[in-house]
């Protein structure tokens, strides 16, 4: 008889398995990026049996080998993620094989075997170690076929299609996440052998999905989301965490190419594609990997070269009175003496051409030591991207973005202890840039835009170094960690929106008039970089309270350290308004701590039915981004405002009003960190051999989230609109178009926009989901998720381009009209996905 509680497939049988019943060999240290294995040997009657061989095999061949000591234990403390089979061998004793063992990072499988008496010379018995396709959390590991697929994106950031925590991108673009637990995409994270990677596109849109062409989705062995990472080696993060376990090579050298071609039109609807257009697109790739000195040592490489063409549907989003309004904007054109502009008005042809590579090295210098090395570089460039969400198609935009990313580890482990050392460096570099010189002209009661991007150009970069150590050891039924962290953070974002200029019209007529409102940012000195250090400290004890019972509490000591003096005073402004611009927002002098608890319960040592609960308060980082945004603003961005008659589209004519003054953005007294708090729980019912349902509920509150206000706006409204709404300044009317007399809606002349951030702002996040796992037949499997959730803020604009729009719609009211409290931006409430694989083999 064989049983056998897995350590991976999903999450919470991971820790289910870590349930040990009170006879059992006492659970051994946990690695973050490395899996384990406990088998006991029994004979039929359940007498444990001493020294029998057991060896862990991947892909047909020995990997590791163990003898049972006097309880009938073989432990394997170091076993790299994936799929493996035990063979057990005992004179007397039929020889036995369990196949399909799936382990994973951080996880451990109990398994407990009885052999049957046996001749010499008999046929080795081969049982499948069925892994119950289950949940016991929010989030679910994905792994085998189902990261090598054959489908329109192959880089990691691909896993939000099948699954429901996080807010995937619908328009089409790359990435991983528009939000995740009510917040931007930035404020989630990447990382890969427990080293925190770049998901990063576009510095300056929060909201801006990021892809990872650098790691593609078929060189991991593993993947998941987590909402909430309970060990305390996971970094402090307010979204989600996207991580992930390459795979590392065994056995025979094996090659596997691959290559996809397309030369057909590209898109099969008129409405999809209304320009007809064609064109060919070419994926091509390999990756390879094998043993050394049999399985002591392995590599794997991964290469791929992608140039694909991606065409879009009409640019207009409704059509002005039921008619096309090209012909009125191309005699609109004419009329203000401007060339073709064609590129703006049609469907357009988005490229995305470039290649990656990535190599991992394992050695295993013995049963208890091991070398991990993984290395890559990726670089593409994509033209007509899209970005943000502005009504341009893209056209005459150009985006560039290099990778290149090195991780180390070492993991070693005694009796009753496991020491995992890792060393991470990252460099990414994202360049936009127009190569048109119409700027961006919007006509506002058309709902229509043409010429290039509002936000662009822009360069943006990061580079981290990440050094860890994490210890683990026994100590009777409790297991105990201890982490230590250090990494250097630096970034440059080289951005203003608006220096390419700004164009605003109500409609084709005042377009056609050249009558309307423009505005330009100027910068004056060049952009700095911004750095932080960010040492930590964190320790946990995972307590198994009883066989079915096991308790975590633990907590991560966090500090963010910075330069002083990084933004000068802006002397004028203080004068005039009395404030303080050189405010700089600095955590703690002692750091902050965030706890952690939870809980795993279950009903039998096999898990058929699983609680678990999880809770804490997650210190999160100052955004390096706003103190760049501070000192680049800190009187090193002038604006230059006009309205009525504009010479369109010569964004630097001399016609033009000269600079109305600086555009400032400030830190108040009391800002601070963010924090989030975390809880959430699941129950999984096993509902036979190969069903299984989990119910989950989570709550996210995250406060100290940065806020905007303008202190330049006048303090009182002049006016109310119709629905009693605030009017600040003399508005002026063209077609469409209502905006503010330049000046008017100032206190003072010679300022622009003063922000001021300070740390008022919130989120709360609740959801409930649902999910089925279905083991259909041999290597066919199905699973249905469903998330509901809710989601509110006092942070309007967060999906805007418009720095503005960030602003309290109502400003100087009270109540709900101070936007105290609103439905959020990232509110999506119905989220659902569905996946079917059928596994043949696995490389």
């Amino acid at each position: 008889m064989t049983s056998i509680r897995p350590g991976t497939a999903w999450k919470a049988l991971g820790l289910a398995a870590s349930l040990l019943a009170a006879n059992r060999v006492a659970l051994p240290a946990q690695s973050l990026t490395t899996g384990g294995l406990t088998a006991m040997v029994l004979d039929e009657r359940g007498t444990p049996l001493n020294g029998v061989s057991v060896t862990l095999e991947r892909n047909g061949s020995p990997f590791l080998n163990q003898s049972t000591d006097s309880r009938g234990a073989a432990v394997f403390r170091i076993v790299p993620p994936g799929r493996y089979s035990l063979l057990i061998e005992q004179l007397g004793y039929r020889p036995l094989r369990n196949t399909g063992l799936l382990l994973s990072g951080g996880g451990m499988a109990d398994l407990t075997v009885r052999l049957s008496k046996g001749i010499p010379g008999n046929a080795v018995e081969e049982r499948e170690a069925v892994i119950f396709q289950t949940r016991g959390d929010i989030d679910r590991l994905v792994t085998g076929s189902e990261l090598r697929t054959m489908d329109r994106r192959r880089d990691l950031s691909d896993l939000s299609r099948r699954v429901t925590d996080v807010d995937a991108p619908r328009d089409g673009r790359d990435g991983f996440a528009v939000s995740a637990n009510g917040l931007p995409a930035n404020s989630s994270s990447l990382v890969v052998d427990g080293i925190e990677e770049l998901l990063l596109r576009h510095g300056g849109l929060k909201h801006e999905p990021a892809s990872t062409p650098l790691f593609g989705s078929d060189a991991f062995e593993q993947a998941r989301v987590v909402s909430f990472g309970r060990d305390v080696e996971y970094i402090g993060t307010g979204g989600a965490l996207l991580t992930g376990s390459t795979r590392s090579g065994s056995g025979s050298t094996k090659f596997l190419p691959w290559i996809a071609y397309s030369g057909a039109k590209l898109g099969g609807r008129t409405i999809d594609n209304p320009a007809d257009s064609s064109g060919s697109s070419f994926e091509g790739g390999f990756r390879a990997g094998g043993g050394i000195k049999g399985d002591t040592g392995s590599w794997t490489i991964r290469a791929e070269y992608r140039s694909s063409r991606e065409p879009t549907a009409s640019p207009f989003e409704t059509v002005v009175g039921g008619t096309d309004p090209t012909p009125a904007i191309h005699a609109a054109v004419q009329t203000l003496g401007h060339g073709d502009v064609s590129a703006w008005l049609a469907p357009t042809v988005r490229t995305w051409k470039g290649g990656s590579a990535l190599g991992r090295f394992d050695w295993q210098f013995n049963r208890s030591t091991s070398l991990a090395l993984r290395t890559g570089m990726a670089s593409w460039t994509e033209t007509n991207p899209l970005v943000g969400n502005e009504l341009v198609n893209g056209a005459g935009g150009r985006f560039e973005g290099k990778d290149f990313s090195f991780a180390g580890t070492v993991t070693t482990a005694g009796e009753e202890w496991t020491s995992e050392t890792r060393v991470g460096i990252r460099y990414g570099n994202r360049d936009w840039s127009n190569t048109t010189s119409t700027p961006y002209t919007g006509l506002v009661g058309d709902n229509v835009a043409l010429g290039g991007s509002s936000t662009v150009p822009g360069l943006f970069k990061d580079s981290q170094l990440e050094l860890s150590e994490a210890y683990s050891i026994h100590l009777g039924a409790h297991n105990l960690k201890a982490v230590a962290d250090f990494r250097r953070h630096r970034v440059t974002d080289d951005w203003v929106p608006y220096e390419a200029g700004h164009f605003e019209f109500g409609d084709v007529a005042s377009f056609a008039a050249g009558r309307g409102a423009f505005v330009q940012t100027i910068r004056s000195k060049p952009v700095q970089p911004v750095a932080a250090t960010y040492p930590s400290l964190g320790i946990q004890d995972i307590w198994q309270a009883s066989p079915r019972l096991q308790l975590l509490v633990g907590g991560r000591f966090e500090s963010q350290k910075m330069s002083t003096g990084l933004i000068p005073q802006n002397i004028a402004w203080g004068a005039a308004a009395g404030v303080n611009t050189s405010l700089e927002p600095r955590d703690p002098k002692r750091g902050r701590f965030g706890p952690r608890v939870g809980l795993v319960w279950s009903s039998d040592a096999s898990g058929t039915t699983l609680f678990r609960a999880d809770a804490g308060l997650v210190p999160v980082h100052l955004d390096l981004g706003a103190i760049g945004e501070a000192m680049q603003y800190s009187g090193g961005v002038t604006v230059r405002r006009a309205t009525g008659n504009l010479p369109w589209p010569n964004a630097t004519a001399t016609s033009l009003p000269p600079v109305v003054g600086p555009s400032l953005t400030f830190f108040n007294a009391n800002v601070k960190a963010p924090r989030t708090f975390k809880g959430d729980a699941s129950l999984t019912q096993r509902l036979g051999r190969d069903l299984s349902l989990s119910l989950h509920a989570g709550y996210d509150h995250t406060e100290y989230l940065l806020r905007r206000a303008d202190l330049n706006l006048i303090q009182a409204p002049l006016s109310t609109g119709s629905f009693e709404q605030p009017i600040y300044g003399a508005l002026e009317q063209y077609g469409g178009l209502l905006t503010p007399a330049v000046g008017s809606n100032r206190r003072f002349r010679n300022f622009d926009k003063a922000y001021m951030l300070s740390s008022s702002g919130f989120s709360d996040y609740t959801e409930m989901g649902i999910a089925l796992d279905r083991q259909l037949a041999r290597g066919l499997s199905l699973n249905l998720e469903y998330t509901w959730s809710k989601t509110r803020d006092n942070l309007p604009g967060q999906m805007s381009n418009n720095l503005a729009d960030q602003l309290s719609p109502l400003p100087g009211t009270t109540g709900h009209g101070a936007w105290d409290e609103g439905r959020s931006d990232f509110d999506v409430p119905n989220r659902a996905a569905a996946t079917v694989q059928y596994a043949t083999g696995d490389f």
